[in-house]
């Protein structure tokens, strides 16, 4: 019987502390990815060289050229837009990215907000923000600044007004 005690002291004295133990354990929320030191969709930051856009996702399946405005382009991947802008004062000045546009779940902000994710999702991970309205030839959108890069922001967009159709990073010139 005494035996019997001492078994059921240990037992209760391990409950106790798996309790305390998973008490104390709270889980954090995951920091804000507005915060970052860097912005990425799949790896591609805002700045990055032409060179290193090809390197990173190879040759895209459609390239458009604009030159009205300076030497612009946009590399067009399976659902994934990167636009690059001339980084400089002369027409064959070196481009870089100046915005990236995804419509797929494969590329995501910083590997945590998603096209297809949840407006209440993605409120709960970057913070409330007011659903700008649809317009003619726009969806309804949310927009979020990023603080590391000054003209910049995130734009969310849905067609639906609950999931997210896409996500762009955008800066002005």
């Amino acid at each position: 019987m005494q035996s019997l005690n001492k078994l059921n002291r240990g037992l209760g004295c391990g409950f106790l502390l798996a309790v305390n133990l998973l008490m104390s354990c709270t889980a954090e929320k995951s920091p804000n990815p507005l915060n970052s030191e860097a912005y990425n969709v799949s790896g591609l930051e805002i700045g990055m060289p032409e060179a290193e856009v090809l390197v990173l996702m190879g040759q895209p399946r459609k390239t458009e050229n604009i030159t009205l405005a300076g030497d612009y382009s946009e590399y067009v991947y399976d659902k994934l837009t990167v636009s690059l802008f001339a980084n400089g004062p002369r027409l064959d000045s070196p481009r870089a990215v100046s915005s990236i546009y995804s419509r797929s779940k494969a590329h995501c902000f910083n590997a945590v907000i998603c096209p297809g994710d949840t407006l209440e999702s993605v409120k709960d991970i970057l913070g409330e923000q007011e659903l700008l309205p649809k317009e003619a030839d726009k969806p309804a959108r949310l927009f979020y600044l990023l603080p590391k890069l000054e003209t910049c922001w995130l734009g969310i967009f849905t067609e639906d007004l609950e999931n997210s159709s896409e996500i762009s990073i955008a800066c002005q010139p």
